[in-house]
């Protein structure tokens, strides 16, 4: 029905449809939301865009309970009471506003060039206005991986992406060294735009992060396949630090890890070795983390894998490896060395000051470039990235599977969500 007052009187569209049973309000605790948008505890509220008046809600005695009563407030409220007898206070959430505008178009202006007669004296600036839509698309640099900026968000010390380059996404740290290297890209590595092959056993990829004050952390995370499994033990990757222990290193053989400590001049102090875990193989992509942390005067070791794809992560610990302090780590180093090295591909590398969690749901999922995200979802989560505020009109969860993300801009990439569930990408005002 409607009416030309929130007061009435109201008339019927159409024939009046009536729901059998009783039915109720829920009773709850939230916040009571007119509008489109998020509410004040950030839950998605799909309504519509357009002017809300008023709204009313009333009990099932007929007694007004909440009154939105926006005509009655002045241009550039943001808060009020509604005056009932248990009052309900009204703040407007941006991009909302209460204005008395009647706005019928809203766009963004790129330049103002001025113009002018040959007199000189009539000046004019001719412009443009466009959407958000039209600035998205002049960028056509891809969006960073999903790997990539997943390492990125956890405050890394040292950040290889090693997809074009051996620069580091850290600001202020020196880009990797590179000895007999070559930059492609492998389908199977999922959350990443690119990968380096090691070409012989001179190849070399050694890097130091950016300096820190020592923490009780440290954390290092390696994505490397095999050509093959290694004939003889093949040491993956060396790491030095200024702690107990000035030099880890983790190796690799056809069946196990293992991780040894050594002492300044190289010999073993420690070591810990395990199975690679049901169905999993160096032949496939694998994210390697390792970390070590400071607890009661002992070194408590975690390594953990994770097989691109698979449901599990395996790994092993080791709370008293040995007596000492972390340190900090302050180089990597991944050489070919042997000839079971030669050929090994490498993904990202990333060392940290926290501990860090391979079991996570983002972790895995940027793994594996969020293959099986719904279109919604993606949509969401790049806009967002981007600094973007994006509504989805209905069920996020209810739009169809994507596979991998693809290394594109970001309008195509917003573009191929809405395409894939037959949607609108359209720019909204209020």
């Amino acid at each position: 029905s409607y009416a030309t007052t929130i007061g009435g009187s109201y008339t019927t569209l159409g024939t009046a449809v009536v729901q059998a049973g009783v039915t109720s309000i829920f009773s709850g605790s939230a916040a009571l939301v007119a509008g489109n948008g998020p509410d004040i505890s950030n839950s998605a509220v799909y309504g519509f865009n357009g002017k809300y008046y008023a709204m009313q809600v009333r009990n099932s005695a007929a007694t007004l309970v909440a009154n939105m009563d926006a005509t009655g407030q002045s241009a550039g409220t943001t808060s009020w009471s509604d005056g009932l007898g248990t009052p309900n206070t009204w703040t407007v959430n941006s991009p909302g506003e209460l204005t008395a505008d009647d706005r019928r178009f809203w766009g963004e202006i790129s330049e103002l060039p001025q113009r002018w007669d040959t007199s000189g004296t009539d000046i004019y600036v001719p412009i443009v206005a466009s959407s958000i839509i039209r600035r998205l698309t002049t960028g056509k640099s891809p969006v960073v991986s999903p790997i990539y900026r997943y390492l990125s968000s956890l405050s890394p010390t040292l950040h290889l992406p090693l997809e074009t380059s051996g620069s580091s996404a850290v600001a202020g740290a020196l880009s990797a060294r590179l000895t007999d290297v070559t930059f492609g890209v492998d389908p199977d590595f999922l959350g990443s735009a690119g990968m380096v092959t090691l070409n012989s056993t001179a190849s070399l990829i050694t890097a130091a992060p950016k300096y820190t004050v020592d923490a009780t952390y440290a954390s290092i995370v390696v994505y490397f396949k095999y050509p093959a499994l290694p004939a003889a033990e093949t040491t993956l990757f060396k790491v030095r630090g200024n702690g107990t222990v000035p030099e880890w290193k983790l190796t690799v053989t056809n069946a196990n890890f293992t991780l040894y400590s050594l002492d300044r001049l190289g010999a073993t102090t420690a070591s810990q070795a395990t199975t690679f875990g049901t169905n999993v193989s160096p032949v496939n992509w694998i994210a390697m983390r390792f970390q070590v942390h400071t607890v009661a005067g002992n070194l408590s070791i975690e390594v953990g894998w994770y097989q691109l794809g698979d449901v599990h992560s395996w790994g092993f610990s080791n709370a008293a490896f040995l007596a000492g302090t972390t340190g900090r780590f302050t180089s990597l180093t991944i050489a070919g060395v042997t000839a079971d090295n030669v050929g090994l591909q490498v993904g990202q590398a990333f060392i940290g000051q926290a501990a860090f969690d391979n079991t996570l749901p983002p972790f895995k999922e940027s793994a594996t470039g969020y293959q099986g995200e719904t279109a919604g979802r993606r949509f969401l989560r790049i806009s967002q990235d981007a600094g973007i505020t994006a509504v989805v009109f209905g069920d996020s969860d209810d739009t169809v599977a994507m596979d991998r993300q693809p290394s594109a801009s970001l309008i195509s990439i917003l573009q191929e969500c809405c395409d894939a569930d037959a949607g609108f990408f359209l720019s909204i005002h209020n």
